[in-house]
């Protein structure tokens, strides 16, 4: 199974879409895909569905990861993210295209979720840090036999969640128009994403656990947990 995080920091430049695309695509095809909406403006989501039948059939259910994140809020009561699944193919034959929806409200949650990434000594904070960005990573390697390909629709930020979206991933890909102002943060986006795995392995070295094991690349483009 490959993840693969789609994230730029500048809105409009065709992220969305280009997820959408390359899973329905890559179904076609025979992979088994999995999409993952981490954005609070939940557009992918609605790119398979309408918002008034999200918001029916799902925008109050337990079927969103505002449900798995609020758990992990809270520390109990986790769903297993298996079970937000939702099929979302009705036109490819043969095919295996689902989908895990967002919530409007999942950017609140994103606030809070970055303070339990904190702590008083450097090796609380190295703990708090690694198990609050390992959860996503963790529960996609539990669905690693279900799956030949996942695609995670990230926010233009680097908050909590986009954290464990590039955490979760092998790699990642930065969607741009062919214009200034698209383009200006990739630089800085990619400085972010190495700076913060360089963070993440002096975490992991702090600590010493096995179960942070893993490697990346030396570019810091690519990592594998």
């Amino acid at each position: 199974m490959k993840v693969v995080s789609v994230i730029n920091y500048k809105g409009g430049v065709g992220k969305t879409i280009l997820t959408a695309n390359l899973g329905a695509y890559a179904a076609s095809q025979g992979k088994r895909v999995l999409l993952i909406d981490i954005d609070p403006q939940t557009h992918l989501t609605f790119s398979f569905m309408t918002p008034e039948y999200w918001r029916d059939n799902y925008a109050n259910s337990k079927k969103t990861l505002k449900t798995y994140f609020e758990g992990v809020k809270k520390q109990a009561d986790i769903p297993p993210l298996s079970s937000l699944v939702i099929p979302v193919n009705k036109t490819l034959e043969n095919a295996k295209l689902d989908l895990i929806s967002s919530h409007l409200e999942l950017i609140n949650i994103d606030v809070e979720l970055a303070g339990l990434a904190t702590g008083p000594t450097i090796e609380i904070l190295a703990r708090n840090s690694l198990r609050i960005h390992s959860y996503l990573r963790n529960e996609l390697e539990t669905m690693r036999d279900d799956y030949d390909l996942v695609l995670i629709d990230c926010p233009p930020n680097f908050y909590v969640m986009v954290k464990n979206a590039i955490l979760a991933s092998d790699c990642y890909i930065v969607p741009a128009k062919l214009d200034y102002l698209s383009t200006l943060g990739i630089v800085e986006l990619e400085k972010k994403i190495a700076n913060y795995l360089d963070e993440y392995e002096e975490y992991r070295n702090i600590l010493s656990e096995s179960q942070y094991a893993g490697s990346r690349s030396h570019d810091g483009r690519h990592y594998k947990g």
